[in-house]
């Protein structure tokens, strides 16, 4: 999306240079701002809970 949400600047501001490229670009910059965004889907206290039940039912 990062990659998209650039072009669709680039053509915003007017800026012919990327429209005759049809692809899109994907580079390191992209991969890091979407990991910028990324959050966890699991809350600290709910790894906390599966860990203590980990730990009880484990077979060591």
């Amino acid at each position: 999306m990062a990659a998209l949400e650039e072009r669709c600047e680039f053509l915003a501001k007017g800026d012919s240079s990327m429209s005759t490229d049809l692809t899109n670009k994907i580079k390191l910059r992209h991969f890091e701002h979407a990991l910028s965004k990324v959050k966890p889907s699991v809350s600290e206290q709910q790894r906390k809970h599966f860990d203590a039940l980990s730990k009880k039912y484990s077979a060591n």
